[in-house]
C-alpha cells in the first residue's frame, strides 16, 4: 500500500504572496549514495551534466515528492540529504532548502533587494548566492545561517551580474558596472575581495557569464559590439591573464570542462556572429575543433550529447560520428543530464520528462509534468540536477524529485558504440 504524507505552509516571512508551498511524498524514501551531489549548474563545477551513483540507477522512476514554489526555480543543488534552489517570486528572490527525502522545507531565506534573479553554488558546506541587487552572500548549508554578505559595486547607469563559480577557497564572478566588465574573486570564508580586474569588454549575465574554476585558472567569456567575443583564462591568485582567444560570438551557456577539452557554446543566431561552438585547450586556449548545439553539451564518456532544433544527438565532435538521436516531442532544446549512463531530458514546451538508455538513445520511461499557466515571472537560471540517488526537475514553478521505483534493478548503462550517421554543419546525415 502506498502511504501519502502531505504538508503545507503559506506566507513565509509574513508575505503570503511570496510563497505557498505544498508537497506530497509517496513511500518516504531515504536518498542513496550520500556524498554524490549536484554542487553547481549542470551538476558539477565543470558543468559536464554527468554523475555516477555508487548504488546505480534504473530505467523506471517514481515520483518521491513535488513542491509548488510559485515562481521561476533555479537549477537544484544537493548536499547532506538536502536540496537547494533559488526562486524568483514577485520581484524578489528566495533561497530554499528542502529535505531530499520528503520535500519538507528545512529553511528558507528572503534575499535582499527587489530583483527576482539569483543563482547559487555549493562548496565546502556553504551555499554562495549572487543576486540581481549585487549582493554576494554565503549561507551555512545545514542551518541557513548567513555567514557574510558583500555588496558588489553598482554604477549609476546600469549594473548586471553573472552567476558565481567556486573552488579552492575562492568565489569568482563577473559583472557589468556602467556597461563595463569586471571580474573579481572573493575569499570564501570572509567575503573579502581578493582582486578585481576590468578586461574592457562587456560581461554576459546569468549562467552565460558564470566563471569555471580549476587548478589551471578561471575561464570565462566576454562580449563586445563588434561581435569578437573574447574568452579568457585568468590566474586565480592575482587575476593576470593566462591566455585569451576570440570566438566570434558571445557565449550562450556555461562553459564545460571535461579532461583536456573546454567546450564553449556561442549564440550563432546573432547577425554579427561569425564564430562556432568551440573546443579549446584549457592550458593554452588553442582551438582543438568545433561542435554543434544550442545549449551546453553534456559529457557521456567519450561522446557528447547536444540539442539541435529540439532533437538530442549523441556524437563525437572529433569525427562527427553520431551514435543515436532522440526526437521525443521535438522540444528538447535544453541540456539533459546523465546519471549512470541513463539520460534524463525535459521538454520545454510539452511538459514531458524522458529517461533514455545512453548507449542506444532508446526511450525507457516518460512522464508528463503539470503545466501552471500562472507561472512564471523572470528569475534564476534553471536546469536539471541529480544528487544522492535522486533526479531533481524544476518545471514551471514546481520542483519534482524522482528516484528508482522500489524493487527496481539498479545498475549503469555502457557507452554507445554503434555509429548511425554523422553531424555535418549541424545537420544529421544517416549512414
Amino acid at each position: 500500500m502506498t502511504v501519502m504524507t502531505v504538508f503545507a505552509r503559506c506566507g513565509a516571512f509574513g508575505l503570503a504572496s511570496f510563497l505557498c508551498v505544498s508537497a506530497s511524498a509517496a513511500d518516504v524514501h531515504r536518498p542513496a549514495s550520500k556524498g554524490q551531489d549536484s554542487v553547481a549548474y549542470q551538476i558539477n563545477q565543470g558543468h559536464t551534466g554527468n554523475i555516477n551513483f555508487t548504488g546505480g540507477f534504473s530505467d523506471s522512476l517514481t515520483l518521491l515528492w513535488s513542491v509548488n514554489l510559485n515562481g521561476q526555480i533555479s537549477y537544484p543543488l544537493t548536499a547532506s540529504g538536502t536540496a537547494f534552489v533559488t526562486v524568483g517570486v514577485n520581484g524578489a528572490a528566495l533561497l530554499e532548502a528542502m529535505n531530499l527525502s520528503s520535500g519538507a522545507v528545512v529553511w528558507e531565506k528572503l534575499l535582499p533587494g527587489s530583483n527576482s534573479w539569483a543563482d547559487a553554488i555549493y562548496d565546502s558546506g556553504n551555499i554562495y548566492v549572487v543576486n540581481g541587487a549585487g549582493n554576494l552572500l554565503a549561507f551555512n548549508a545545514s542551518t541557513g545561517n548567513k555567514l557574510w554578505s558583500t555588496q558588489l559595486p553598482q554604477g549609476t547607469y546600469s549594473s548586471s551580474f553573472g552567476a558565481a563559480g567556486a573552488g579552492g577557497g575562492i568565489i569568482a564572478l563577473q559583472y557589468n558596472n556602467d556597461n563595463s566588465q569586471y571580474v573579481g574573486t572573493y575569499n570564501a570564508t570572509t567575503g573579502a575581495n581578493i582582486w578585481t580586474r576590468s578586461p574592457g569588454y562587456e560581461a554576459p549575465t546569468g549562467i552565460d557569464g558564470v566563471p569555471l574554476l580549476d587548478k589551471q585558472g578561471i575561464y570565462l567569456s566576454a562580449s563586445n559590439e563588434s561581435g569578437s567575443a573574447p574568452f579568457f583564462d585568468f590566474s586565480p591568485s592575482d587575476g593576470a591573464t593566462i591566455w585569451s582567444t576570440t570566438l566570434g560570438c558571445s557565449s550562450t551557456d556555461a562553459p564545460v570542462l571535461s579532461g583536456k577539452n573546454l567546450y564553449v557554446t556561442v549564440n550563432s543566431s546573432y547577425d554579427d556572429c561569425d564564430g562556432n561552438d568551440s573546443i579549446l585547450k584549457p592550458a593554452t586556449g588553442a582551438t582543438k575543433g568545433t561542435f554543434s548545439g544550442s545549449a551546453a553539451p553534456v559529457i557521456l564518456g567519450k561522446t557528447v550529447i547536444v540539442s539541435i532544433d529540439g532533437v538530442l544527438y549523441d556524437y563525437s565532435p572529433s569525427n562527427d560520428s553520431v551514435y543515436w538521436t532522440f526526437t521525443g516531442d521535438g522540444y528538447l532544446d535544453s541540456s539533459p543530464v546523465v546519471i549512470n549512463g541513463y539520460v534524463a531530458a525535459l521538454s520545454s514546451e510539452e511538459s514531458n520528462l524522458y529517461l533514455l538508455d545512453g548507449s542506444t538513445g532508446e526511450q525507457l520511461w516518460t512522464t508528463t509534468l503539470t503545466y501552471n499557466y500562472n507561472c512564471c515571472v523572470e528569475g534564476p537560471d534553471t536546469g536539471l540536477g541529480a544528487g544522492e540517488g535522486v533526479l531533481l526537475v524544476p518545471y514551471d514553478g514546481t520542483l519534482y524529485a524522482f528516484a528508482p521505483e522500489q524493487g527496481a534493478k539498479l545498475g549503469s548503462r555502457p557507452e554507445p558504440t554503434r555509429v548511425i550517421g554523422h553531424l555535418i554543419n549541424g545537420r544529421f546525415v544517416p549512414g
